[in-house]
């Protein structure tokens, strides 16, 4: 995380700018429950046709808002990115520039052209998407307990019960694909050494002088079998957890539905049906 603070050092104006656009539509985003709430339980038993299109009036602003701060998020994420990417590179070809001449005697080419192609664009994902996910997903998740326990703290306890259990099991399944991504990535620099060295010229020209054809055609066939099957693990390597979340998430409302109808009709229920909607 050092290192990566390091790389958005010099664009911290525009870093900060996107956490606060981050921050402001996650805000945004749990307004709107609420106001559903007021026009439920307040706005439609009056009959306030006033109160109502108020209402609907600030939702539909705040969600025209939430759009236009999203696209210039999404904007300012993508350039700042990609001119990290840019400096990774540049980082990168000039350390290689500065190794003795043994550092080359010693590594494939291949190994060296992977490194600054594959592997720095597979950490564009996390430069520009992850970083501002997981700043957009702390405030989500804090804006939202803050106003589940602001409507019903019973309702709560019962929604946010389950999340230790799906965060220590999705630590889990982040380390075994930071693993096989490790080893994803190394199998991509071998495919990469080899198809550098045995389609070049002078590769070419050795396997045709001695008959080798065959044999780097099945070389590259094992490399190429090892690669897919990595990749098949890393996609499939908690696949059935997240059908699980995927499952609670689809059965959630209905449970809100359950326990927040069995308190209303009891008579003493500490929710209205508008909180209950807006949960």
């Amino acid at each position: 995380m050092r290192r990566v603070l390091e790389l958005y050092r010099p664009y911290r104006p525009q870093l900060s700018t996107v956490i606060g656009l981050v921050l402001v539509g996650s805000v945004l985003g749990v307004i709107t429950p609420l106001l559903i709430a007021r026009v439920i339980d307040d706005a439609l038993p009056a009959r306030d046709r006033g109160l109502l299109i108020t209402l609907v009036s600030v939702m539909v602003g705040l969600t025209a808002i939430g759009g236009l701060l999203n696209v210039w998020q999404g904007w300012l994420n993508v350039r700042v990115g990609m001119h990290v990417m840019q400096d990774l590179r540049g980082r990168l070809y000039a350390h290689l520039q500065k190794q003795p001449l043994s550092f080359f005697t010693s590594t494939r080419t291949g190994d060296l052209q992977s490194r600054i192609s594959n592997d720095v664009m597979n950490t564009e994902e996390v430069l520009s998407d992850t970083i501002a996910n997981v700043i957009s997903s702390l405030a989500t998740v804090f804006s939202s307990i803050v106003a589940m326990l602001l409507i019903s703290w019973e309702l709560s306890l019962v929604a946010l019960s389950l999340v230790p259990v799906f965060a220590l099991f999705t630590v889990r399944v982040g380390r075994r694909r930071r693993k096989l991504t490790g080893e994803t990535q190394q199998a991509l620099a071998d495919l990469t050494s080899r198809t550098g060295e045995t389609l070049s010229v002078s590769g070419v020209l050795l396997a045709k002088t001695f008959g080798r054809e065959r044999e780097q055609i099945e070389r590259f066939a094992q490399d190429n079998r090892r690669l897919t099957e990595l990749s098949v693990r890393s996609q499939m390597t908690g696949r059935a957890f997240f059908i699980v979340v995927q499952t609670f998430f689809g059965m959630a409302p209905a449970i809100v539905w359950g326990i927040g109808g069995w308190l209303i009709t009891g008579g003493s229920g500490p929710v209205t049906i508008g909180e209950m909607v807006a949960f």
